[in-house]
């Protein structure tokens, strides 16, 4: 596979954030040397056939039509579960006490009175299949009013194949602990009867972007012509997989790249949460006219985990 090589990424910037890693710890590097490219194979994950290998190399011609082509602005939702921080952009009225999901779109795609939906494709990334209905009830109750929202029923990684998920908290937190590790006793809401596992196919996070949102055809006009500039914001809880997709997309440009924002949860069961904090933190803390993201923060918005909103109504 040919190492993706950042496009815009400064390389003092770049710089940084390998010697900071490297400083960090010795025993990360088997995973370092991976994530920078100079690997072929990742060590936690069954590998792609070479059909799959070979099918990807980002930075290559690629003229078909892309999903993100005719948005104006763009929220990826990754680890949507229920969709509901979609809804806390399209529908915010309805969810008064989603403060933080709130203070960011204000503050990256405008107040609503400078929104309108139909400049937004929001993209939700969710395995679970206990989900997916719902999913796509609520992509088909948006499509009607004429909003965008597109369902993608897989798991994020840096490596196309499949991954296996737990169900364990027997439905309580809305499946909140679906995730590729088997929760022991790390937190009080994970159900050790009953647990059971599913294979989900995952894709590599980097080449959908790529392939989907970089360079992507922007409309000219919004239908709100007080409209901020074109903005992509990106949200993850991915339940551990953010280690492996958050570094591919830092050391392949494209987070650079494309995205103005990105906010989410690192998960701390894995030895590598301290090494990514203290890679944010150096990005957070270089001042790169080439790189579009502004800032990697650490929150999430859990204030309507189950949702409970019903959907609007759409005409007949």
């Amino acid at each position: 596979m040919v190492p993706i090589m950042p496009s815009s990424l400064n390389k003092s910037l770049l710089a940084s954030m390998f010697f900071g890693l490297m400083f960090l710890s010795a025993t990360f590097s088997k995973q370092l040397w991976y994530k920078i490219g100079w690997r072929t194979e990742n060590p936690n994950t069954t590998p792609r056939s070479s059909t799959m290998e070979q099918s990807f190399q980002i930075g290559s011609d690629n003229t078909s039509t892309k999903l993100g082509d005719g948005c104006y602005h763009i929220f990826l939702d990754m680890g949507s579960n229920v969709g509901v921080h979609g809804r806390f952009l399209l529908e915010p009225d309805k969810y008064k006490r989603a403060g933080k999901a709130h203070a960011v779109f204000n503050k990256h795609f405008g107040p609503v009175e400078k929104r309108n939906n139909s400049d937004f494709c929001v993209f939700a990334f969710e395995p679970n299949s206990a989900h997916k209905a719902r999913q796509l009830e609520l992509q088909q109750v948006y499509g009607k009013l004429g909003w965008r929202y597109h369902f993608e029923p897989v798991a994020l990684s840096d490596v196309e194949g499949n991954l296996i998920f737990y169900h364990q908290d027997n439905g309580k937190m809305n499946e909140w602990g679906f995730s590729t590790h088997a929760y022991e006793k790390e937190v009080p809401w994970a159900g050790q009867e009953g647990k059971t596992n599913e294979t989900v196919p995952s894709i590599r996070f980097a080449k959908w972007m790529e392939e989907n949102i970089q360079n992507r055809i922007i409309p000219e006009e919004p239908n709100n012509k007080d409209a901020l500039p074109p903005t992509v914001v990106m949200k993850f809880d991915i339940e551990g997989s953010e280690y492996e997709v958050v570094f591919d997309l830092l050391f392949s440009g494209l987070l650079c790249d494309i995205v103005d924002y990105t906010f989410g949860e690192l998960h701390p069961w894995t030895t590598r949460k301290k090494l990514m904090e203290e890679v944010i933190k150096v990005f957070n803390e270089q001042k790169d006219g080439n790189c579009k993201t502004k800032r990697i923060d650490l929150f999430d918005d859990e204030s309507y985990i189950m949702d409970g909103i019903p959907l609007p109504d759409v005409p007949e």
